[in-house]
């Protein structure tokens, strides 16, 4: 028996909507693999961000410790160039860890761990 045309317009109907619809699935898992990359690597950004930040941390207050030191020595009568001297560091090196040492630079090290509050 033949179809009717209008049985093979309906047929022909349903395998375009198949098609259409496999395409737009074939599409969303794209989308969704692209998503899951796009997030994966925003991640794996946020945990290093998360890593870096403590690193600063810890280094603004192995600087504030550094700081204390060199303010010893300055209490003990070395003059900067000489501390510098001491240290193997440069002179802005010290100057810029005995302000480490004060508290409220400790605080603002803590807050602005890049340190541009001091360019």
């Amino acid at each position: 028996m033949a179809q009717s045309t209008t049985g093979k317009k309906v047929t022909a109907r349903e395998r375009a909507r198949l098609a259409i619809a496999e395409g737009l699935a074939e599409e969303l898992r794209e989308q969704q693999r692209i998503a899951t990359e796009r997030e994966s690597a925003a991640t794996k950004f946020y945990e290093a961000d998360d890593r870096r930040e403590a690193l600063e941390a810890e280094l603004a207050t192995i600087d504030a410790d550094r700081g204390r030191a060199v303010l010893e020595l300055d209490a003990l009568g070395l003059k900067i160039d000489k501390i510098a001297t001491l240290l193997s560091i440069t002179e802005a090196e010290v100057r810029r860890l005995r302000k480490a040492a004060t508290p409220a630079a400790a605080a603002t090290a803590a807050s602005d761990p890049v340190g541009d509050s001091n360019v």
